[in-house]
């Protein structure tokens, strides 16, 4: 049997911050998915019950601890936590001419959009921009005084 409790991390001071059911974890991000980081000595969760992701706040930097809000940093690395899964909807506003759809490009037949790879990490992303910005904060040089840091 796998063990299924994460230790969740903090992504900006990188102190553990909580624990949590990999089972339960699901997008979107709420403060009753995490747990104590130690119930041994009692601490209570990091984080209020029906906190979203934009109000979390990390216990000891006080800054949002997760980068993202479908990924959180655990003792093995990053988690990518699952999304419920959601239904294709069509519109007229959102159909495109020349096989694209909402401006994403389409790899396949089945309709998946195209991902675009990290090159030092390998983190998948659906938009330029978006590893554009995870170059940015996660990627910096070491010498840069915000190497690793969130804003």
């Amino acid at each position: 049997m796998t063990n299924t409790m994460l230790s969740i991390y903090c992504e900006i001071c990188g102190e553990k911050i909580a624990t949590a059911d990999m089972h339960t974890l699901r997008h979107p991000l709420k403060g009753s998915q995490f747990l104590t980081p130690d119930s041994w000595h009692g601490y209570p969760p990091p984080f209020d019950p029906g906190a979203t992701w934009e109000e979390m706040r990390c216990p000891y930097c006080r800054r949002r601890p997760f980068l993202s809000a479908t990924a959180v940093m655990t003792g093995d690395g990053i988690y990518e936590v699952p999304r419920p899964e959601d239904k294709k909807e069509v519109t007229r506003e959102s159909e495109a001419q020349d096989g694209e759809k909402g401006g994403q490009k389409e790899s396949g037949a089945d309709g998946k959009k195209e991902k675009i790879t990290c090159s030092v990490c390998g983190k998948a992303f659906v938009s330029k921009g978006a590893l554009l910005g995870h170059m940015r904060w996660q990627h910096r040089s070491s010498g840069s005084k915000t190497a690793g840091r969130g804003r």
